[in-house]
């Protein structure tokens, strides 16, 4: 399916995005608040205004977006302990029936989203699994990536119970495992951390929409987006991929990738790298970026910064680590961002919702606000 592009800029609209106090929510562990490390938007359920969130204790929690924290409790409610370490990353299925969780405790969970039960337990990472995603054609196939440097495929018609830990169908080993990453060290975690080998983490993978078969992955070791054919791949053999992005980083020294996302569309393909800048790709011919989204003061300090795009295609948001969110028009790439600002430490993730209307940001100050066109719920 055909991009739609734009040459009217609708900067006017992304400006109206507003929060008050009203729409500030928070995760309580046995002491203090803690910090949510992702937040999802639901497909369908509550009108695609329920918010799953997940905090670095492990703690999953649920919030009504449609209401503020007057009638939706200030605390995250629905709480429910899905690892004994921070939680990653969290996607939801096609029918918002299930969610997958990626942790650091090396594995990632199916769960029941009604009854809050898991249904199974994948394991085979060594590290902290640090993405996870559906296929968009096929609902029973999943892909995760992990500090470990590997990227695993996993099929929901085999599973069992959540004591067991299930093995992937699929294996790409060390799939990034060239150059030099920053390490980082700030995020707390119950266990005591297990170190990868810093050139080798994937932060991102994604399934290509218009071939199921096809997978985007990205490393913190440089700005490289690579294509893997699944139908190619063997765990014993040396990941090879079919197509290699040109670096598209503007600095000198290389820098990693923090976050890879595909649009609603499946056209383009946008990285956030720890030079700046969020890069954009034609998805079809993976190349040399098409565009990139920067400004003065926007900074993707660390590999927690997420990225989120309109379900409309128009907006790229980035989180940063000088506590704002910044809004692009895809189309206009030149101009300056929209600024929204109302956290007080590094915004990390964000989600869209489906009307366009609502966002949802993560902050390390210990935080996740909503956000809305003109502030009201």
């Amino acid at each position: 399916m055909a991009s739609r592009r734009w040459n009217v800029s609708t900067r006017f609209f992304i400006k109206d995005f507003k929060t008050t106090d009203n729409n500030v929510f928070r995760f309580l562990g046995d002491r203090n608040f803690v910090a949510p490390f992702v937040c999802s938007f639901s497909h369908v359920a509550c009108n695609g205004k329920l918010l799953a969130a997940a905090d670095e204790e492990g703690m999953v929690g649920f919030i009504d977006a449609r209401y503020d924290n007057t009638i939706e409790l200030e605390r995250v409610r629905n709480e429910f302990r899905a690892h004994d370490n921070a939680v990653f990353d969290v996607v939801w299925s096609h029918d918002d029936c299930s969610m997958v969780t990626a942790s650091g405790d090396q594995t990632a969970k199916l769960w029941d989203v009604e009854l809050q039960q898991c249904k199974s337990t994948f394991g085979g990472h060594t590290c902290s699994v640090k993405s996870v995603n559906f296929n968009p054609l096929n609902p029973n196939l999943w892909v995760t990536s992990s500090r470990d440097g590997n990227i695993f495929i996993w099929d929901t018609r085999l599973i069992g119970m959540c004591s067991e830990a299930f093995k992937p169908i699929i294996s790409i080993r060390n799939a990034h495992s060239h150059g030099i990453s920053k390490k980082r060290s700030k995020k707390s975690s119950q266990l005591p951390p297990v170190r990868s080998k810093p050139t080798s983490s994937v932060t991102g993978v994604q399934f290509l929409l218009n071939q199921d078969l096809l997978l985007a992955s990205s490393g913190a070791s440089d700005s490289i987006i690579k294509y893997w054919d699944l139908r190619n791949q063997d765990a014993s053999s040396n990941p090879t991929p079919v197509q290699t992005s040109v670096n598209g980083s503007l600095a000198k020294r290389p820098h990693g990738i923090s976050d890879l996302i595909l649009d609603k569309s499946g056209t383009r393909l946008y990285a956030n790298s720890t030079d700046n800048y969020v890069y954009m790709y034609d998805a079809a011919n993976l190349g040399a970026p098409i565009g990139y989204f920067t400004s003065q003061t926007y900074r993707c300090s660390t590999f927690y910064i997420r990225l989120a795009c309109s379900p409309d295609g128009r907006y790229i948001a980035s989180g940063s680590s000088d506590k704002s969110i910044y809004i692009w028009e895809v189309d206009f790439p030149g101009a300056e961002p929209v600024v929204l600002k109302a956290h007080e430490s590094e915004v990390t993730s964000l989600s869209w919702s489906k009307d366009i209307e609502t966002i949802a940001s993560c902050s390390d100050d210990t935080t996740l606000r909503i956000w809305r066109i003109g502030g009201s719920s």
